[in-house]
């Protein structure tokens, strides 16, 4: 839950109790992501200067008391099965930010809080990010050719990103557009 002043609120027991916290720099709360261990949380803020826009994700280790900076300018961050590892999407250029027809987004992963990082390759440009009942979904596209004609969208399936299943799509309706 998100105050008039800035503050936050937030419940790990159903709403028996409610912490309240702030995140630096002013950074207006729009998204959390849980962890099995209630102290562990990735919590994404949001700040404008003006019309420009951008996105931090921190991370506390001991139930919102203390936050450190994981990414900035990034999307989407998920905890892997819950444990250490990290994934998250970034966008390559800052000046993107946001922008939803942009498909400027780069997939990393970390075990130690992005002290040091990974980038990882599906092949594409990632769209989307997700956990879901143990599996970390990757969505990509693909643009198999630059020809307007020969577009494709991929979505291919990770289990702790080891491939099970690709499915790719070509979107014929965008022809009619074109």
């Amino acid at each position: 839950m998100i105050g008039e002043d800035g503050s936050n609120f937030l419940t790990t027991d159903g709403g028996a109790t409610w912490n309240e916290f702030f995140l630096p720099e002013k950074n207006v709360v729009i998204g959390v992501s849980f962890n099995t261990d209630k102290d562990k949380l990735m919590i994404k803020g949001n700040s404008c200067a003006g019309e420009i826009c951008s996105s931090s994700m921190y991370y506390t280790l001991d139930g919102l008391k203390t936050f450190n900076l994981l990414l900035d300018v990034v999307d989407t961050c998920v905890w892997e099965d819950m444990g250490n590892t990290i994934y998250c999407t970034k966008w390559t250029d800052p000046s993107q930010y946001g922008d939803r027809d942009s498909i400027g987004l780069k997939l990393l992963s970390s075990n130690n809080y992005f002290s040091t990082e990974k980038t990882l390759d599906l092949g594409g440009a990632v769209v989307g990010l997700k956990y879901v009942k143990g599996f970390t979904l990757a969505a990509v596209v693909s643009l198999k050719s630059s020809h307007p004609r020969n577009r494709f969208i991929r979505l291919e399936i990770n289990f702790m990103f080891q491939k099970v299943e690709t499915i790719s799509k070509r979107l014929d309706f965008l022809d009619q557009m074109m």
